[in-house]
């Protein structure tokens, strides 16, 4: 069971996932993402940038990750599943 964190590195519960093997402990992440242009029209490029980072207990404060896979997802208006995006091909 995974408890709250009154704030990066002071959990309030240890989250640790796994078996006898040691576990993984789950730290906290953020995403933050920005599209542009905006307003898009439709057909248009839309150009997707962010930012991924996970708690540091060190610092306690967060610090961005590097070469982890992320996926993005969206939603048509009306639906209720999601459709994975995939980038455009690389200009030859």
């Amino acid at each position: 069971m995974l408890r709250p964190a009154t704030r990066v590195g002071f959990p309030v519960g240890l989250g640790v996932v796994g078996g006898a093997d040691g576990g993984r402990l789950q730290r906290y992440s953020r995403l933050t993402v920005n599209a542009s242009p905006e307003p898009i029209a439709k057909g248009r490029t839309l150009t997707i940038t962010g930012k991924l980072s996970r708690a540091n207990w060190d610092t306690l404060d967060y610090r961005g990750c590097t070469n982890q896979p992320v996926k993005l997802q969206f939603r048509k208006a009306g639906t209720t599943t999601y459709t994975t995006c995939t980038p455009p091909a690389p200009a030859p």
